[in-house]
C-alpha cells in the first residue's frame, strides 16, 4: 500500500474560498533556508507543502517565489495583536537558486530581529 501523501500547496490568494484552502501567513523571520511564519492552522511536523510569495524592494517590483517546503517546528503564540496564533518554522526543500538568491538580499536588508540565525530558523 503507498503511503499517502502530505504535501500541501499555499499560495497567495485574496477570494474567500482559496482562504479556507490556503492560509495567509504572516512572515516573522526569513533566509535563504526557510521561514517561520504565524497563521491560524496549525500543521504537522513534517508536513510538505509548497509555498509561494511576492518579495518586493523598492526601484525594483515584485518578484514571486515559490519553494518546496518542510515544516520543522509547530507551536502555539501569543501573536502581537495579543491571541493565540500558531508559530511555524518551514525549511525549504527545493528552491530555484536564483530565488535563494533573492532571499538572501531580502533576509540582509532585514532589521537584525527579523533574520534568522546563522545556522537556520528560530
Amino acid at each position: 500500500m503507498e503511503k499517502e501523501s502530505k504535501k500541501s500547496s499555499y499560495l497567495s490568494s485574496r477570494s474567500s474560498s482559496a482562504l479556507s484552502r490556503c492560509p495567509l501567513l504572516k512572515v516573522l523571520r526569513t533566509s535563504e533556508y526557510g521561514l517561520v511564519v504565524e497563521t491560524s492552522r496549525s500543521f504537522d511536523i513534517g508536513e510538505e507543502m509548497t509555498i509561494g510569495f511576492h518579495v518586493s524592494k523598492p526601484n525594483e517590483g515584485s518578484t514571486f517565489i515559490s519553494a518546496d517546503s518542510l515544516v520543522v517546528g509547530s507551536e502555539l503564540a501569543l501573536s502581537e495583536r495579543g491571541d493565540f496564533r500558531h508559530r511555524v518554522t518551514l525549511l525549504f526543500s527545493n528552491i530555484a537558486c536564483e530565488d535563494r538568491e533573492k532571499l538572501m538580499e531580502l533576509s540582509n536588508s532585514m532589521p537584525k530581529s527579523s533574520r534568522c540565525n546563522s545556522i537556520g530558523l528560530n
